[in-house]
């Protein structure tokens, strides 16, 4: 491990000292730390779980492929917009019809030759209309 990057993690966590783990079981207590401390961490860390659950033979439920509870898995589902359906990550469907309207957007757009950095629509956005 670099010293530039133990210097980020020690920045991050508070601490000003600068040590390399000297074994695995270190690392893994660093790693633990920041995901702790971190939030976002440990939905990453589900998602790319999850994520190997999809290409699966589906023998175990994606929870406990994830190593979490069903009410855990729930909450990172509303929480990130995820919908688990037929083994497959699926946006929720406000995400779909967000991506449809920027796509018609831009599509006019480029048809009228107008140049726009304008990012996708919001859900709200979405909904009131």
């Amino acid at each position: 491990m670099s010293k530039k990057i133990v210097t980020e993690l020690s920045q991050i966590n508070g601490t000003s000292a600068l040590t390399i783990p000297s074994s695995a079981s270190d690392l893994l207590h660093l790693y633990e730390h920041v995901v702790e401390t971190r939030p976002g961490s440990r939905d990453a860390e589900i998602f790319e779980k999850i994520r190997q659950w999809t290409f699966s033979d589906f023998s175990s439920q994606a929870h406990e492929f994830a190593g979490i509870t069903k009410s855990e898995l729930s909450s990172w589902q509303t929480r990130n917009r995820i919908n688990l359906s037929a083994g497959q990550i699926r946006p929720d469907p406000i995400d779909l019809q967000r991506g449809y309207a920027w796509g018609q957007m831009r599509m006019a757009a480029a048809v009228n030759r107008l140049h726009s950095d304008r990012p996708p629509p919001s859900a709200l956005e979405i909904h009131l209309h």
